[in-house]
C-alpha cells in the first residue's frame, strides 16, 4: 500500500481522474496484483532518469551562461594559457576603472598582457601573465572590486564549447520531453488500476484496523457503535440473515454520552458546512448554523463591498479562484463563498447607487461622453449614498447588530429549552436586555419613539438584569456592557464600507480617463481599471475576514457551544 500510495502520487501529475472512479477487488486478488506490476520498476527508472537530466541540464545551462561571457575572446585557446611559468584570470571591470586597473598592472612585480574584447559595450578582460612565487594577481584585483571568474574546465575555443554545451542541452531537453510523454502514456493505461489497487488495499487496511478494535472473548467478538436512527431497521435486516449466531440490541445513550453529530445541509450550502466543520463542530444537540451561514455571510459582505460593478469582478475572481483551486478543500469553499457573497454585493450596490464608485446618473453619462451623448437628465431613483449618511449608515449598522445577536440568543433558547431549561431563561433575559436597552435608547434618547413606550422598556431592562442574575449570577450582569460591544462591533460593516467609497471616489476624482484627454486617456484606462481592481480586492478580503467575524463570534457564540464529533461511519465509498 504504501509503494502503491507512491505511485499513485507520481502517476497523478499525469492522469485525469475525471469520469474515472476506482473498482474495489478483494484483499487477496489486491495484493497479488500489486507485488507482480511491472510500472513501478518502469516509473523508477523514468523519475530517476528525469531528475538527474533535470540536474545535468540546470548544470549546462550555468556553463553556457559562463561560457557565453567568454565568447568575445574569438579565437584563443584557453586550454593553452596556463603552463608552469605563464597564467591567467578572467574578470569583470567597469569601465570607469580601467585606466586605473592598467596603472595598477604597470607597477605589479611581473610581467602582465591584458586583453579586452573588440565590443567595447563589455566590460570583460583577460588577462595574463608571469607567475610569480608568492604573488598572487588575484588578491591585487581583489582589492580594486574586480570580479573575477574561473574558465570552465577542459574548455579550449569558447565557440566551440558553447556549440557543443547548446547541442548538449537540445538533445537533454528532448529527452525529458519524451520522458514526459512516456509518463503520460503510463498514467493514462495504467492510472486507473493503481487507483483501484490503492483504494482496495485501503479498504483492506481499514478493515483491517477496525476489527482490531472489536471486543472479544474466546468464543465472542462485539462491538458497539452508533447508527442514525432510519437506518436501524436496515441493520436489523441485515443481522438477522446470521440467525442466532448473530445478536443486536439497542442501546440508549447514557447521561454521559454525546452522540457524533450528522450534518444534513443542501448541495448549495456545502461551502458554508466547511466553516461549521472548521470552527466548533455543533454538538448533537445543537442548531446547524450551517444555512444560517449561507444567508448571513453573503448579506454582511454585500453591505461590505457594496457596489455593483465589484460584485461583478467578485463573479469573475472568485469564479478564478474556483478553477484554479478546485483540488484544495479550503481554498475551493472559502471561493465559492466568496462567489455567493458577490450576488448580494450587487443587489447593495444598487442600493447604495455605487457604481464603480459613481452614481448610476454619473456613470452612464460618463459612458455616453465617450460618444458625445447624455444619457440621463435626472435619477432613475435615489439611492442610499453612504458618504452622504455616514451617521445612518452606522446606525442601521447597529441595528443590523442587533437583530444578528437577538437571532442567536433565540436559537440560543431553543437549543438550551429541552436540556438545560435555565441556561434557555438566561438566553431569554439577555434579549430582554437587549432590546429593553435598545428601545430605551431610541425612545429617552434619541426621541424617535414615545416616551411611555420608554419607561416601558426600561421596567423590561430592570426586569431582565434581575432574570439574567438568577440565571447566570453576578457575572451575568457584569457581562451586559460586553453586550454593548458586540453591538458596536457591526458598526465595522459602515467603517470598512466608507473607506472603499472614499478609495474609489479619490481613483474617479483623479485618474477618471476622459474624451478630452485624447490618447492620454488610453494610458490611462488600463491604470484607472487596475486601481479599482486593487481596491475591489481589498474590500472583497476586508469583507470575507469581518463578515466572517461577526459571524463567528459575536453572532454563534450566543447559541454554539461546540464541541461535536463528526458521525464518520465505517463503510466503502468510491472516492
Amino acid at each position: 500500500l504504501v509503494k502503491l500510495r507512491g505511485v499513485s502520487a507520481v502517476l497523478n501529475k499525469y492522469y485525469s481522474k475525471k469520469g474515472s472512479k476506482p473498482i474495489l477487488l478483494r484483499a487477496d486478488e489486491a495484493v497479488r496484483e500489486s507485488s507482480n506490476l511491472e510500472i513501478i520498476s518502469k516509473l523508477k527508472s523514468l523519475t530517476e532518469e528525469s531528475e538527474r537530466l533535470q540536474n545535468e541540464i540546470g548544470s549546462a545551462e550555468s556553463l553556457v551562461k559562463t561560457v557565453g561571457k567568454l565568447l568575445p575572446f574569438k579565437g584563443i585557446d584557453f586550454s593553452r594559457l596556463k603552463t608552469k611559468t605563464v597564467d591567467y584570470v578572467i574578470g569583470e571591470c567597469p569601465k570607469e576603472k580601467f585606466g586605473s586597473l592598467k596603472l595598477k598592472l604597470e607597477k605589479m612585480p611581473t610581467k602582465c598582457n591584458l586583453l579586452v574584447p573588440d565590443n567595447r559595450l563589455s566590460n570583460l578582460f583577460l588577462l595574463v601573465y608571469d607567475r610569480k612565487p608568492d604573488f598572487s594577481v588575484e588578491s591585487v584585483l581583489g582589492e580594486m572590486g574586480v570580479h573575477v571568474f574561473a574558465a570552465p574546465a577542459g574548455m579550449t575555443l569558447p565557440s566551440v564549447m558553447f556549440t557543443g554545451l547548446e547541442n548538449e542541452l537540445v538533445r537533454k531537453k528532448a529527452r525529458v520531453v519524451q520522458i514526459n510523454k512516456e509518463l503520460v502514456e503510463l498514467a493514462k493505461n495504467n492510472g486507473r488500476k493503481i487507483d483501484s489497487l490503492k483504494y482496495s488495499l485501503e479498504v483492506a487496511a481499514d478493515r483491517a484496523e477496525i476489527t482490531s478494535k472489536f471486543g472479544s472473548t474466546n468464543s465472542v467478538m462485539f462491538l458497539s457503535g452508533w447508527i442514525r436512527e432510519k437506518e436501524y431497521p436496515e441493520l436489523q435486516t441485515l443481522v438477522a440473515e446470521f440467525g442466532s449466531n448473530v445478536h443486536l440490541e439497542e442501546s440508549p445513550a447514557s447521561h454521559d454520552e454525546v452522540p457524533p453529530v450528522v450534518l444534513n445541509n443542501p448541495s448549495l450550502g456545502s461551502p458554508f458546512e466547511f466553516i461549521t466543520k472548521s470552527y466548533s463542530l455543533p454538538n448533537a444537540v445543537e442548531i446547524d448554523p450551517t444555512m444560517i451561514y449561507f444567508i448571513t455571510l453573503p448579506l454582511l459582505y454585500g453591505m461590505i463591498v457594496g457596489d455593483v460593478f465589484y460584485g461583478i469582478m467578485s463573479i469573475l475572481i472568485a469564479s478564478w479562484f474556483m478553477k484554479k483551486f478546485q483540488n484544495s478543500y479550503v481554498m475551493y469553499n472559502v471561493s465559492k463563498i466568496w462567489f455567493y457573497s458577490a450576488f448580494p454585493t450587487i443587489l447593495f450596490g444598487i442600493i447604495f447607487d455605487e457604481w464603480f464608485g459613481l452614481g448610476h446618473v454619473a456613470f452612464l453619462n460618463y459612458v455616453g461622453s465617450w460618444f458625445g451623448v447624455t444619457v440621463l437628465h435626472e435619477s432613475l431613483y435615489h439611492g442610499f449614498h453612504r458618504m452622504k449618511e455616514i451617521a445612518l449608515l452606522i446606525a442601521v449598522s447597529a441595528l443590523v447588530g442587533i437583530f444578528h445577536i437577538a437571532m442567536g440568543l433565540i436559537l440560543g433558547a431553543i437549543n438550551e429549552w429541552s436540556h438545560h431549561r435555565k441556561h434557555a431563561y438566561a438566553k431569554i433575559a439577555w434579549l430582554g436586555v437587549e432590546f429593553g436597552g435598545f428601545i430605551a435608547v431610541l425612545s429617552l434618547f434619541f426621541g424617535l419613539l414615545p416616551a411611555e413606550i420608554g419607561f416601558g422598556s426600561i421596567g423590561l431592562l430592570l426586569i431582565s438584569i434581575v432574570g439574567l442574575f438568577f440565571t447566570e449570577g453576578i457575572v451575568g450582569v457584569i457581562e451586559i456592557p460586553g453586550l454593548l460591544g458586540n453591538i458596536l462591533s457591526y458598526s465595522r460593516i459602515a467603517a470598512i464600507g466608507v473607506v472603499g467609497v472614499i478609495i474609489a471616489e479619490l481613483l474617479n476624482e483623479f485618474i477618471l480617463p476622459a474624451p478630452s484627454q485624447g490618447i492620454f486617456a488610453l494610458i490611462l484606462f488600463p491604470i484607472f481599471i487596475a486601481l479599482h481592481f486593487v481596491n475591489c480586492f481589498i474590500a472583497m478580503f476586508e469583507a470575507l475576514i469581518q463578515g466572517g467575524r461577526l459571524n463567528l463570534i459575536e453572532f454563534k457564540s450566543k447559541f454554539l457551544k461546540g464541541g461535536g464529533a463528526l458521525f464518520a461511519p465505517f463503510s466503502l465509498r468510491s472516492k
